[in-house]
């Protein structure tokens, strides 16, 4: 029997706490690797999941762990794993985390973990996969593309402090909203305008940007069209979910309907404007770890992670300090102790 920590959601809205558990070492099953973990990150939509906000966009099947993003070394093979190999240092997602990643142990497909950057620590490789995915598909088809003018908005969130090294790497000039005391490594960053929400208001400092990165939601979404030219892009994360995601989420006729009425309102504001909106679902695609791994190692993207200091026990701490949003780039849970 080996003693680890586990915490489990049973409902998309139930307060959950963690608590030990003493269970058999969980085994790798067919094209599994099993992971003992160093770090796993704790990121913005796993606060939304947390409270049930995201429960009509992201299915879950409960009992379900929290947490997906991790790093760790790989301890046991199950058949037919080819690329991967006991020992190796690994970061991946994990979308099927029954155990939840507050366990020291965690199985997962051999698909959705690669070889960690050369150049990234456990801490800093745990926080890369959902921010660096959601990033890469948010730039996608939307841009920015040299010489784009870009709003960022928290560039020293998580996503944000990701996007905008990304962006810049892609040639755009980078304007992004943060608090006073993140401003100067935000620059450091990349970022060519910063601009401190506590003093000014960013739609009267900015006009005709190529594209918007909304890292908010409610309210930001619509005001994005404000400083947007025509025929330009505002690209959201949390804001209203768009037929195309609905799509891509399978969401069932009925649901897809409900959301199509919700996004009415956008609709008209985007067609008012000449701009396109889309919706980038906080689902990474396992795909982009190769690409997230060359960024880093190639110094292009370095990552942030938050200097706040969270065990695997206090993984409701860490949620709650996420949902703060005081964060400056990735929360992470280390498992070192």
């Amino acid at each position: 029997m080996i003693e680890f920590r586990s915490e489990m959601r049973h409902g998309p809205t139930r307060e959950t706490a963690v608590a030990g558990d003493s269970r058999d070492r969980p085994k790798p099953g067919r094209g599994e690797v099993l992971i003992k973990l160093h770090a796993a990150a704790v990121n913005p939509a796993d606060f939304l999941s947390e409270n049930g906000k995201n429960a009509f966009v992201v299915k879950t099947k409960f009992p379900h762990g929290s947490g997906l993003c991790v790093s760790g070394i790989v301890v046991a093979k199950g058949a037919n794993v080819t690329a991967r190999d006991l020992g190796d240092a690994v970061y991946g997602y994990l979308p099927d985390a029954v155990l939840s990643t507050c366990a020291a142990f965690q199985p997962a497909h051999a698909a959705h973990v690669r070889e960690m950057p050369l150049n990234a620590d456990f801490r800093e490789a745990a926080g890369l996969p959902l921010v660096g995915s959601a990033v890469i598909q948010a730039f996608g088809q939307n841009g920015p593309r040299a010489g784009d003018r870009i709003l960022i908005h928290e560039g020293g969130g998580a996503v944000g402090s990701f996007a905008i090294q990304y962006a810049k790497f892609l040639g755009a000039t980078v304007f992004t909203t943060t608090s006073t005391e993140n401003a100067d490594w935000v620059r450091e960053l990349g970022a060519d305008g910063i601009l401190d929400y506590q003093l000014v208001d960013y739609r009267d400092e900015l006009r005709d940007l190529d594209m918007v990165l909304d890292t908010l939601g409610g309210d930001a979404t619509f005001s994005a069209f404000d400083v947007i030219r025509p025929g330009g892009a505002v690209v959201s994360l949390f804001g209203p979910v768009d037929d195309t995601a609905a799509k891509q989420l399978k969401l069932n006729p009925l649901m897809r309907q409900v959301l199509w009425f919700k996004g009415r309102d956008l609709r008209r504001k985007a067609k008012e404007k000449g701009a396109r909106y889309t919706f980038v679902p906080m689902v990474p695609d396992c795909t982009h770890l190769a690409i997230i791994q060359e960024l880093v190692e190639s110094g292009t993207v370095r990552p942030v992670v938050d200097t706040a200091s969270f065990g695997p026990a206090s993984a409701m701490e860490a949620l709650a300090y996420q949902g703060r949003g005081r964060a400056q780039g990735t929360i992470v849970l280390d498992f070192a102790g």
